[in-house]
């Protein structure tokens, strides 16, 4: 019997993401980078945040100003000579001929293919979707109040 899957849209991109219960550990993007972009972005939100408050312009002041003393350290040096340019390769790459089979598919890849299967694992799943997280009976009891 194959596993039961979960469909749920990326929190960022919107593109449809099935799982598989053996997969799921409570995703919301899908596996094109989006987490990555999403924490990135929520890095930069932060920064943002603590840059306006006081203590982050008060650090973003020191930080001028050693990176200023540093500039002047090294206009105070006295440099006579350059170094000369390091040689680089140059960037072509050895042209490789690639082959594209675009001959008919056998119906037994085709039907494949055709089932759902998870987009982590690749597994095949059941053909019944869910669109909520499995819940335990630990997690919906948790929070009840005590009667």
């Amino acid at each position: 019997m194959d596993a039961s899957a979960r469909l749920y849209n990326c929190a960022r991109c919107h593109c449809q993401v099935i799982i598989c219960s053996r997969c799921d550990r409570g995703h919301r993007y899908c596996f094109n980078g989006c987490a990555r972009e999403a924490r990135r972005e929520s890095g930069r939100r932060a920064s943002r945040r603590y840059a306006s408050t006081r203590p982050g312009r008060h650090a973003n002041a020191e930080r001028q100003r050693r990176y200023r003393q540093r500039l002047r350290q090294r206009l105070e040096e006295k440099v006579t000579h350059h170094p000369s340019a390091a040689e680089h390769p140059t960037g072509l790459l050895e042209s490789g001929a690639e082959q594209v089979d675009n001959g008919a598919a056998d119906t037994e890849e085709s039907s494949e293919e055709a089932a759902l299967h998870c987009h982590l694992c690749r597994q095949p799943c059941d053909a019944f979707l869910r669109r909520d997280f499995l819940r335990s009976s630990a997690h919906r009891h948790r929070y009840r109040s005590p009667a």
